[in-house]
């Protein structure tokens, strides 16, 4: 269990942009060894599970995406203070627009979540030697893991293609 632990805090150096080199000189022991723990944590990350979860929250995206179209397309009146419908000089009755604001906001919200999730946000840069990846990984664990699976899956597919 012990080695298990050091595995996934090589894995998270090297997320958070460390050389196998400075994992290995961390850990005392030798590039190879350093890469070796961090292609460990990585096997033993549980991808079908993840992908199970990454889908279920995407429907729970599309559900709350729904609801805020909803919101937009109905007509809100504006209530006063006391708890009236306000209207005009002319009898029509005022819009609010307080509540499709609030909708597009939450529309944006669902957008920057759904992107985060599929790893849209990720920061990349290409170098000679392969693509690395970098993630911030410090504020949930789901999320690092997330981030991981991605990077394993675009590591699979450089090797497919490359």
């Amino acid at each position: 269990m012990e080695q298990r632990a050091l595995d996934h805090e090589a894995a998270t150096m090297r997320i958070k942009g460390s050389t196998f080199k400075e994992i290995g000189e961390h850990f005392g022991v030798v590039v190879s060894a350093a890469y070796n723990m961090v292609v460990r944590a990585w096997a033993d990350l549980p991808i079908e599970d993840t992908q199970a979860l990454v889908a279920k929250e995407l429907a729970k995206l599309d559900l709350l995406e729904a609801r805020y179209y909803d919101i937009m397309e109905k007509n809100h009146a504006y209530v006063s203070a006391s708890g009236k419908v306000v209207v005009d000089v002319t009898g029509e009755v005022l819009e609010d627009d307080g509540p499709v604001m609030q909708a597009m906001a939450g529309l944006l919200k669902v957008a920057d979540r759904r992107a985060k999730l599929l790893g849209l946000n990720a920061p990349t840069r290409t170098e000679l030697t392969g693509v690395v990846v970098t993630a911030d990984i410090g504020a949930q664990s789901d999320k690092a893991k997330a981030s991981v699976i991605a990077l394993l899956s675009r590591l699979k597919d450089e090797e497919i293609t490359g």
